[in-house]
């Protein structure tokens, strides 16, 4: 195993594409090229964040903050309740951090929990956030308010799409996308052409339905549009929704039923 190692190193350091294989008396017996023996070696795969995947390698570390379905019987497992990965990483190892990963990891704490505005916030995160912040004299509103991560409503087209995720439910094709803005009624011209592109959609893709998620900003809270061939539905919510936890599932039950 470790010749063979040694000779993927080579290999991929030269870049030949062929190399000749030869006895102990140096007579050559034939040629071998990385492509034969690579494929037959397992790469050894991290998985950082949604770990339930399906990965071509050996799995040999997971560090996720999503509940999961199953176990994973390795030595490296981290499936931790917290606001977001990058959270979970830079509290174990700040020592190891300078200033600006940490900044990267507030932020990104901040964008995956909406600024803590989203049920998946907890309230010792939002505490380690502004301690590292003041800490380190982070700008928090700046990374509070990019936290927010508002949708640039300039682009129709790629606002019907933003954030596109696709489902397969009973063999039942659905769709979701989502905007975040500070004032959806400033916006409702816009919106409107978004459904109507979305109702096309629906018919050039086969789709049982879409569901277009709008973020209120300014309120923090939430409702959808779900569009089919025939009807479009709204639903409202008193406070910001995950799309994951609790909208998708709504519809997956609806569709099942109906």
């Amino acid at each position: 195993n470790e010749d063979v190692k040694d000779f993927i190193q080579v290999a991929t350091d030269t870049r030949y594409s062929y190399f000749p294989v030869t006895d102990k008396n140096g007579t050559c017996l034939g040629t071998i090229k990385l492509a034969d023996i690579s494929h037959k070696h397992e790469k050894q795969v991290i998985l950082v964040d949604h770990n339930e995947r399906n990965v071509n390698g050996e799995i040999i570390c997971i560090i996720d903050h999503h509940k999961t379905q199953k176990e994973y019987n390795i030595e490296h497992y981290y499936n931790t309740n917290v606001s977001s990965t990058a959270c979970f990483i830079a509290k174990q190892t700040e020592e190891l951090l300078d200033k600006n990963d940490l900044e990267l990891a507030v932020l990104a704490t901040m964008i995956d929990t909406v600024s803590f505005h989203s049920t998946k916030g907890r309230k010792e995160d939002l505490e380690w956030c502004k301690y590292i912040c003041n800490k380190y004299n982070l700008n928090y509103d700046k990374l509070y308010n990019q936290g927010l991560y508002l949708t640039n409503m300039d682009n129709i087209d790629e606002v019907a799409l933003n954030g596109l995720k696709k489902y397969n439910i009973n063999n039942q094709k659905l769709e979701s996308s989502y905007i975040q803005i500070k004032n959806p009624k400033l916006e409702i011209e816009k919106i409107n052409k978004i459904i109507n592109k979305l109702k096309q959609r629906i018919i050039v893709e086969n789709l049982r339905a879409f569901v277009f998620i709008v973020h209120d900003m300014t309120l923090f809270k939430t409702m959808y549009y779900l569009i089919e061939k025939d009807n479009i539905t709204t639903k409202y919510y008193d406070k910001y929704e995950q799309r994951g936890n609790t909208i998708m599932p709504e519809v997956f039950e609806y569709v099942n039923n109906k």
